[in-house]
């Protein structure tokens, strides 16, 4: 994860933080979490205008924690990324 997987990003250390939390019981602060990820680096990336495929939908959308049930799986076939719901 992280940029490219090569460089570690905030967003992904919170939400590492965050699950782990989940798992040992502890109580949540998702407002927090998303407070963070705001103040981080990445984040203004969705506000650039030269980076036109980043959209700022896509940032309160993964922001908001829980909005799905379900994971998504992506597998390879034929060399392209496939994405479905599990």
């Amino acid at each position: 994860m992280g940029n490219n997987g090569t460089t570690r990003t905030d967003e992904d250390e919170l939400c590492a933080l965050h699950i782990r939390n989940l798992l040992e019981g502890r109580t949540e602060d998702r407002e927090a979490v998303r407070q963070l990820i705001l103040a981080g680096g990445e984040a203004v990336l969705y506000r650039d205008p030269d980076r036109r495929h980043l959209h700022a939908g896509d940032l309160l959308i993964a922001l908001d924690i829980d909005r799905y049930d379900f994971a998504i799986r992506v597998s390879l076939v034929n060399g392209r990324p496939i994405a479905r719901a599990e």
